[in-house]
């Protein structure tokens, strides 16, 4: 029935073109079976999908409450969406940076680990073969030690590109 300007500026509409639009049309819960039905109140920061009229959809956290008249009938549902894009970024680069070995920008020692153990269930739950190549630079602590970490860090660099070029 009524929006507000961060509501409307949001889904990139005027305030008065989001007067009709019916919620289910706007918000979905892609976490939860019954879609848009699930929204119905009262909701405490539940995870939930905007979609603007012909717009990318946008993560909010969505709360919700019925409005109820004198005699306690609900009269209507009060939703506050709080956009969360700027979360998930910082949750995805957060996790990149979780995994990713800053010099070479491969997988760090952990990822790799728990990526192999995945797979190894995998392949042994599949019954398709698995291969693992392992990799040693010969003598690099001496290329450290006598031509500096500098130098080091060029050699790492061009093997991780050439191994990121050769493999997936």
């Amino acid at each position: 029935v009524l929006s507000n300007e961060s509501a409307a500026k949001l889904l990139g509409l005027a305030p008065e073109e989001l007067s009709g639009y019916p919620v289910s049309e706007l918000l979905s819960a892609p976490s939860r079976p019954e879609g848009a039905d699930a929204l119905r109140g009262p909701l405490e920061s539940e995870e939930a999908m905007l979609q603007p009229p012909g717009g990318e959809p946008i993560p909010v956290l969505l709360s919700a409450n019925p409005v109820r008249s004198d005699d306690g009938r609900e009269r209507g549902m009060v939703y506050v969406a709080r956009d969360i894009r700027e979360i998930r970024r910082m949750m995805e680069q957060l996790h990149e940076l979780a995994v990713t070995d800053e010099l070479t920008g491969l997988s760090n020692r952990r990822y790799a680990t728990e990526t192999l153990d995945e797979e190894l269930s995998r392949s042994l739950r599949y019954g398709r073969p698995l291969s693992v190549a392992i990799l040693d630079i010969d003598d690099f602590k001496q290329v450290n030690d006598s031509h500096g970490h500098a130098l080091g860090d060029r050699v790492l660099e061009t093997v991780a590109s050439a191994l990121a070029a050769g493999t997936r």
